[in-house]
């Protein structure tokens, strides 16, 4: 028994979907397996940051001495989060692209 070629198209047109769909979610777990670890590398970075303060300013002898380590680890720890913030928005941008490129990919062929 033959079956109805429209449904056969609507079947091979669905296999088809749920391949892309399924591509564009391991391109995103694995971006954000990529995001987490840029994630967790900043909290490092900004954790060690704060210790290194902290044994500078126990050491500090005068007040003036203290307030200038004050200032100058907020002027660097803004600094850092700054590119900090602009490293995980073009990370963020990234991940975004690679997952749709499959769906967008689908969507040109299909509209062909």
């Amino acid at each position: 028994m033959t079956q109805n070629p429209a449904i056969n198209k609507f079947t091979e047109s669905a296999e088809q979907a749920t391949k892309v769909i399924g591509n564009s979610f391991s391109t995103a777990a694995e971006g954000l397996k990529d995001y987490h670890s840029k994630v967790l590398e900043i909290a490092r970075f900004n954790t060690d940051a704060a210790f290194n303060y902290a044994q500078q300013i126990m050491g500090a002898k005068s007040l003036p001495e203290a307030v200038e380590l004050s200032t100058s680890h907020a002027q660097k720890q803004f600094e850092a989060m700054t590119e900090q913030a602009k490293e995980l928005a073009a990370l963020g941008q990234k991940i975004a692209a690679k997952t749709a490129e499959p769906l967008a990919h689908d969507a040109k062929k299909n509209a062909h």
